[in-house]
């Protein structure tokens, strides 16, 4: 036998008061009385009574020591093998990924479901039991015996993304080996069959299976100087029986193609659409746009069935050059080097830098604008911008190159190992390129903008007479094209107003913002979308 909290076997030592109230007769006191004739008829009826009188005493004093047991016990909490029940510990693993946001037919998310079934549950553990929660964003509470406190402060937590599931399902039940996790979801578990057969892992579904089939993955590929770009899709199915349905592929909201899906139930496959001008004549392709493969007609979860893309301008980018006066020699032959294998546009203009403010405006996506040894006179625009070497800040001769982000798109293959630059700026921002007195390449891009700032000209290093400022214009050809085409900026801070940098692709209508899993859907009107990520 053992004790859950040993400590209330002191109320053990109140037996002792017991037994000394039962036992004691308090003190005989001697008294003259004028006759013994009626004290001898007294003692003579109590020697009657006397084996009923002790009966009655010791089963008096036997109750009280059984009430004090019957305390005791319930107090210390006794615990024996085979007759007591053993006090239970559980984790309350709580799915939170987006499939669980889904309307039951009451008006409720399947989280909400989830979260009443786990008050439910946690009400009806017994004294003793002890529950904690977990769920997929990582967020916890510790083991608590106070059942009511816990079931009160369950509450939804921040959507979560793809998780692992075996690894947070460990997680709650590193808390012993004793524990026994509860797993509230929408969907069987995959990859816990060995916690399921061992009664470690125990699920408990919500919400009513959806006939809903649409897209779980899409991931567009276009490989450098090709004039196409693919789309690799993953269609899942999710019904109880064959779906049948239409795939459409919109260009900027209009239909431009279509082809019959068939699935089977719980089904998954791998869907592709090459887009290419040449297989679609006259739709303008290749000057970039909102791409959407959607599904036709709609189903009970219509969240997934529209999969958006941003196509950037498949022709090679124009590129115009300003100048102080005449354009550097060996930047002019690499961008005739660039012309040649089909990286930039056949046309390569120049300008002196003067001449920016009247040429700004037909400037803009699916341009490089390279400024040579001028700064830019007024605010960019959308597009690529190359900056090299202008003018201004703080300078430093023979700067000593240190290191470069290799992880950054414009440097892919780029080397710039063993440099020389006689004079260059230290630059601020991100860096593209480090010397030891700070960043004299910088690289960023936000809404509609993609710019590359050397702090050196070509004339002033020796990255002219190296492969390095080819590799260079070509990652900024590629790179600038597909981040220079984009409205909004990539991420925004949690509740913050998505306001575009410059207008969308659509006046009226909406637009679908991701949130890792989380989609929401945003209303356009005249050109500026209204609502926040939250």
């Amino acid at each position: 036998m053992s004790f859950d909290r040993p400590e209330g076997l002191w109320l053990l030592a109140l037996g002792v008061p017991i037994l000394v109230f039962h036992f004691y007769k308090g003190r005989i006191r001697r008294m003259a009385v004028p006759t013994l004739l009626f004290w001898e008829q007294v003692l003579v009826e109590e020697e009657r009574r006397t084996a009923l009188k002790r009966l009655r005493h010791y089963a008096s004093l036997l109750l009280n020591l059984v009430a004090l047991l019957v305390l005791t016990s319930a107090f210390a909490g006794p615990n024996v093998e085979g007759l007591t029940r053993k006090p239970g510990r559980y984790a309350l693993v709580v799915d939170g990924t987006a499939s669980m946001g889904a309307m039951e037919a009451d008006g409720r998310p399947r989280v909400e479901h989830a979260l009443a079934l786990g008050r439910e549950f946690a009400r009806s553990l017994g004294f003793g039991d002890q529950v904690s929660f977990h769920d997929f964003s990582g967020a916890r509470a510790p083991m608590t015996s106070d059942h009511d406190a816990f079931a009160r402060k369950l509450a939804p937590s921040a959507p979560a993304g793809r998780v692992d599931l075996r690894e947070r399902v460990l997680s709650a039940l590193s808390a012993g080996e004793d524990v026994t996790a509860i797993l509230l979801t929408d969907r069987p578990p995959e990859g816990v069959d060995d916690l399921l057969a061992t009664g470690r892992l125990r699920v408990a579904r919500v919400g009513a299976p959806l006939e809903n089939t649409g897209w779980t993955a899409g991931v567009p590929v276009r490989r450098a100087g090709e004039k196409r770009m693919s789309l690799s899709l993953t269609l899942s199915s999710f019904a109880a029986s064959r779906v049948e349905r239409s795939e459409v592929l919109l260009f900027n909201r209009k239909e431009i193609a279509r082809r019959a899906v068939a699935l089977e139930a719980g089904a998954r496959t791998e869907r592709e659409w090459v887009l290419d001008p040449a297989r679609f004549p006259g739709e303008k392709l290749e000057e970039g746009g909102l791409i959407e493969v959607a599904l036709d007609p709609r189903d009970a979860f219509p969240a997934d069935d529209v999969a958006s893309f941003v196509l950037p301008p498949l022709l090679p980018p124009s590129v115009i050059v300003f100048h102080p006066g005449t354009p550097d020699r060996l930047l002019m032959i690499a961008l005739e080097t660039a012309r040649a294998e089909g990286r930039v546009a056949a046309e390569i203009g120049e300008a002196t830098v003067d001449r920016y403010a009247a040429v700004r405006p037909r400037l803009g996506e699916g341009w490089i604008v390279v400024f040579d040894r001028v700064a830019p006179p007024g605010p960019l625009g959308a597009g690529g911008t190359l900056i090299l070497g202008a003018p201004g800040g703080p300078a430093v001769e023979q700067p000593t190159i240190v290191d470069w982000d290799r992880e950054a798109a414009p440097n892919d293959q780029v080397d710039y190992a063993g440099l020389l630059a006689r004079r260059s700026r230290i630059l601020e921002g991100p860096a593209l390129v480090r010397a030891a007195e700070g960043p004299v390449a910088t690289w960023s891009a936000k809404g509609g903008q993609a710019v590359v700032e050397l702090g050196f000209s070509i004339g002033e290093s020796d990255i002219g007479a190296r492969t390095t400022l080819l590799h260079l214009l070509y990652n900024f050809a590629d790179w600038a094209s597909w981040r220079g085409c984009r409205a909004f900026r990539p991420q925004l801070r949690l509740g913050e107003p998505l306001r575009p940098e410059r207008r969308p692709w659509i006046d009226e209508g909406e637009i679908l913002a991701a949130q890792e899993e989380r989609l929401e859907r945003l209303p356009v009107r005249k050109g500026r979308a209204e609502g926040a990520l939250a």
